[in-house]
């Protein structure tokens, strides 16, 4: 039983023929929560319930995480708590509470929203706490994301392009490529710059802990990654971009492809538009593939784009 679909993987002729390597987007935004999540989410959701016998999921998360969980609990048929920092756009909590989820809206962030949902699980022996991103099983179900392209894809990539948040995803991804025989391909790992903790926790070789994030891609704005980054194999090269560069991936992707992504997925996608191609430069050539994540999100619509297009790439 899983939660979520096998998404499209398809070559970008636009991308492709402007930086003459052949581009390919793993759509995970067409997912039924709109975003990658599901994979992972709906994994622990399900195992909570059907392995755990849980009968309460509680999540914080400021958006894409709790939709999933709360769009799981509904499959699983038990209730889902929701707290959500108040920064999380009023359209947001309106999806997740369409997936008839409790939404509390407290703190100013991720981290105390995340206070407020263990302290309802402590009162709630039947409940679990849906962590976004430092979970085994969470790991597990985006696993499938590498599975799905080693089907799909004509060859093995040159490299994989993603963004971090906490890690959920860049963890599951490593897993997947160790599983099907692709050890060696490289993780281009994206961050935004009032967010990046991945490249300076691998330098060290200890978990960097923001005490502030600012920045656009408010998905990636968790302050720390998971140390299960530690035993990734796979070569990955952290690379830091601005929102400004996230901002314009946005607007020219959604102009090539018609599709809204939020800045988080565009700091990812942003590689491909920059003047500076020296992030992926060694993995370019007319015989080489990239394959690049498009992992969605719901905090998107028109007029935001407009907002921060305004705000952003105005001269």
């Amino acid at each position: 039983m899983s939660f979520h679909i096998e998404s499209p993987c398809v070559r970008s002729t636009t991308i492709s023929n402007r930086l003459q390597t052949s581009v390919y987007l793993k759509l995970d935004i067409v997912q039924p929560t709109g975003s990658f999540k599901i994979r992972g989410i709906g994994n622990v959701c399900r195992k909570a319930v059907q392995v755990r016998g849980r009968h309460h999921l509680i999540a914080p998360s400021g958006g894409n995480a709790g939709l999933a969980v709360a769009y799981s609990a509904r499959q699983l048929g038990v209730p889902s708590t929701i707290i959500i920092p108040k920064t999380t756009p009023s359209f947001m909590q309106e999806k997740i509470r369409s997936e008839n989820a409790t939404v509390i809206v407290h703190g100013d962030n991720w981290a105390e929203a995340n206070e407020k949902a263990k302290e309802l699980c402590a009162q709630d022996p039947e409940s679990e706490l849906i962590h976004p991103f430092d979970h085994p099983d969470i790991w597990e179900g985006h696993t499938s994301i590498v599975e799905e392209l080693s089907r799909q894809l004509p060859k093995k990539p040159d490299a994989l392009i993603c963004v971090v948040g906490g890690g959920g995803l860049l963890c599951g991804i490593a897993k997947g490529l160790q599983s099907v025989g692709w050890g060696d391909v490289p993780i281009v790992a994206c961050e935004t710059t009032g967010s990046s903790k991945l490249k300076e926790t691998l330098r060290t070789g200890n978990i960097v802990t923001l005490s502030k994030i600012n920045t656009i891609a408010k998905a990636l704005g968790v302050s720390y990654v998971t140390k299960e980054v530690f035993n990734i194999h796979n070569p990955i090269h952290p690379v830091i971009v601005t929102d400004k560069e996230a901002v314009r991936a946005v607007v020219s992707f959604s102009k090539d492809h018609q599709f809204l992504l939020e800045p988080s997925c565009g700091a990812g996608v942003s590689l491909l538009y920059n003047e500076d191609k020296s992030p992926i430069e060694s993995y370019m050539g007319t015989d080489k593939l990239i394959v690049v994540i498009i992992c969605g999100g719901n905090m998107v619509n028109l007029s935001l784009i407009r907002e921060w297009e305004e705000n952003y790439l105005a001269a």
